[in-house]
């Protein structure tokens, strides 16, 4: 599944402590809904405003991912500056914590979290761990040990290099700045595998000096994303060449490089913006015509091109498993269509409120879950006024999905 959007990991916004209300998981008496029922799915997704840890302070946020057990990660401005966070419900179902707080061992001297990049369904995050020389190495930390230690990723001597995926068996992609590369690498250390954690006993692992295998070079610039295994099909990576020509690699002992020139990826937008565990991509395809004009869709591919319905071109923000995506402001299934994200939230008239006061970016969404068939999404507001007219950039939330009561 996508994680990051843009190749820029801080993008400009101000972080403030806030959490409105958010409880709940049944429509109660006074609540708000955003519009009728009359053509809409008979799927809500409730409102959860998030806290930042307690030590914010005003600059850079960003959600950057969730996993299937609702844990989510990224990164917000503390006192040491960027620095990394997890939301997860059973720790604590309003606030945020910083990751730095979590970690017992492995970090080293000078050295902090800046941000939380991508986290697979066991609870392990990856992402950018800043020296005290400024340099930025990537890191791993497994959160379902029960002595969580930091490790150290290969940065292959670069001064730039980030942990961008992880996948479910423990794949992780690192991408590397000067010159542009990158690997995926499997130490074993990640897939949940009760033996392999009961073994660690809170030693961290130094990989930063390992060489792994590189990636093609014409493949390593721009965003990636990863997979997970599929059948007997090692996981896969996809993306787009430095020629922005959409391509889907398929990893393991005998790698295999398929590229699609046929799908017009724009220069302006040079990124495949999903991939599912089945192989399917998706991204936005550019139909340029005899006049040099084009028309933008967004579409589907897995062993053809499937141009999607509706008019909505905005960029993909994530793909789940079941083929459903998000962009900025809608959620797209198959059997719903585009619907916008403000049609489908409930909560109180105070959340409801403050959401239509705002502008909302959805960043990133789970799979579906058995109960409601619905994946939860997580985004910012931007924008928003609160009771009091205060002005603020940019609030964190979690939409959780629940099923309206049968009538």
């Amino acid at each position: 599944m996508s994680k990051l959007q843009n190749w820029t990991w801080v993008p400009l916004a101000i972080a403030m402590t806030i959490t409105l209300a958010a409880i709940g998981y049944t429509l109660n008496e006074g609540e708000h809904q955003s519009a009728s029922d009359l053509g809409l799915p008979n799927v809500r997704y409730r409102i959860h405003f998030l806290q930042l840890p307690t030590n914010a302070e005003p600059g850079h946020t960003s959600i950057n991912d969730i996993s299937n057990a609702g844990e989510v990660v990224g990164l917000y401005t503390s006192g040491r500056g960027i620095s990394a966070f997890l939301y997860a419900p059973t720790r604590d179902a309003a606030r945020t914590i910083d990751l730095n707080e979590l970690a017992v061992g492995g970090i080293p001297e000078g050295a902090w979290l800046r941000a939380g990049i991508a986290i697979n369904e066991w609870g392990v995050v990856v992402g950018s761990l800043q020296l005290a020389d400024g340099d930025i190495h990537p890191f791993a930390l497994d959160l379902g040990v029960e002595t969580p230690v930091v490790d150290l990723l290969p940065h292959c001597g670069a001064r730039q290099a980030y942990a961008v995926q992880i996948n479910e068996h423990g794949d992780i992609v690192v991408q590397i700045d000067d010159p542009p590369s990158a690997y995926v690498l499997n130490p074993g250390l990640y897939n949940g595998d009760p033996a392999v954690r009961a073994s660690r006993n809170g030693v961290p692992q130094d990989l930063s000096k390992q060489t792994p295998q590189l990636l093609p070079a014409d493949i390593s610039s721009g965003p990636l994303q990863l997979n997970n295994p599929h059948g007997d099909r090692p996981a896969q990576i996809a993306g787009v060449t430095n020629d922005h020509v959409a391509f889907r690699y398929t990893t393991g002992k005998t790698p295999t490089l398929e590229t699609f020139p046929t799908l017009q990826i724009s220069k302006a937008r040079s990124h495949v913006e999903g991939l599912n565990d089945a192989g399917m991509f998706c991204g936005q395809y550019f139909n340029t015509a005899i006049d040099d004009s084009y028309e933008r869709r967004l579409f589907r591919y897995d062993r053809s091109l499937e141009l999607l319905p509706g008019t909505v071109s905005d960029p993909i923000s994530d793909f789940n498993s079941s083929g459903d995506l998000i962009t900025r402001e809608y959620f797209y299934r198959d059997d719903w269509g585009f619907v916008h994200v403000t049609d489908l939230v409930v909560g109180s008239d105070a959340d409801v409120a403050t959401w239509k006061s705002g502008i909302p970016f959805l960043y990133a969404m789970s799979d579906r879950e058995n109960q409601t068939d619905a994946p939860t999404l997580v985004g910012e507001l931007e924008g928003v006024t609160i009771e009091d007219e205060t002005s603020m950039p940019r609030l964190l939330f979690v939409l959780t999905p629940e099923l309206l009561p049968e009538q």
